[in-house]
């Protein structure tokens, strides 16, 4: 796939040769933040306008539409749009509105979404981005798609999970924990897994060799240690008195079995 990620400045020695042709060129601007099923209806019914599609991506700096914003950062944001047929060029604007870029390519047809039908007339930069069009002879259409909102999916959404994780923890701040743990230390606790047993050697540095570029130790001991879910058991055990434990193991993995037994001898 060729190249599609140009600067204004590279974009416009593109723009030239195309303008020799007499091809049309639709101009489609936006944040782009979190490309959905509307931005590729969006994308395709633009190009039914022209020969041409540029899309001109609003860059991080001017990007004002909440905290945490963008979600995606420019550069991947840019990448993503590149990747769709429909799409000829992608270019950075680095405003707050896309006058420079319809000023720069003076397309013949600059593109809005089904989003903007109701804030034509309130929205002060679309208003100034329709002038620079008309001024340079171009026509300003609202696309009749399928209506999404990038910022609306992720405040909803992508936000969500985060708004949740908040709420869980402004609850715990309110409730005594270990009291709660207390009250379910008589419940009957199943632990159901794989075993794992880590073998640790332990060892005293002695420094580098002189001959190898290594370091020299001498060997403590070594240690069996409880893993996998045998560690949660082991935790689960210091909460609740009637735990137990369960896996499956074959013959090869009975030694697994006998060391955990004397762990919990142990404890």
């Amino acid at each position: 796939m060729k190249n599609k990620i140009f600067t204004i400045e590279e974009l416009n020695k593109e723009l030239k040769k195309i303008k020799k042709d007499n091809k049309k060129i639709v101009l489609a601007h936006g944040v782009f933040d979190l490309l959905h099923i509307g931005h590729i209806k969006y994308f395709k019914k633009a190009k039914t306008y022209g020969d041409i599609l540029i899309v001109s991506i609003t860059s991080n700096n001017f990007v004002n539409k909440g905290p945490g914003r963008p979600y995606f950062d420019e550069k991947l944001r840019m990448e993503f749009i590149e990747q769709m047929d429909c799409v000829d060029y992608v270019v950075l604007s680095e405003f707050e509105n896309a006058i420079n870029s319809i000023s720069k390519i003076k397309p013949n047809f600059y593109v809005k979404g089904n989003d903007y039908k109701n804030n034509k007339s309130n929205d002060k930069n679309l208003k100034l981005e329709i002038k620079e069009t008309k001024k340079n002879k171009g026509k300003f259409i609202i696309l009749k798609e399928i209506l999404f909102s990038s910022s609306k999916l992720i405040n909803e959404n992508l936000n969500h999970q985060k708004k949740s994780h908040q709420k869980i923890i402004k609850n715990l701040k309110k409730k005594n924990v270990i009291e709660n743990l207390s009250n379910l230390k008589d419940k009957k606790i199943l632990v159901f897994g794989d075993q794992i047993i880590d073998q640790f050697t332990f060892v005293k540095s002695l420094g580098k060799s002189r001959k190898n570029n290594i370091i020299s130790t001498r060997f403590i001991k070594k240690e069996n240690q409880l893993g996998g879910s045998y560690f949660i058991y082991k935790n689960i055990k210091q909460y609740f008195h009637n735990a137990d434990f369960l896996n499956f193991c074959s013959k090869s993995e009975k030694n697994n079995n006998e060391i955990a037994k004397k762990s919990k001898k142990k404890k």
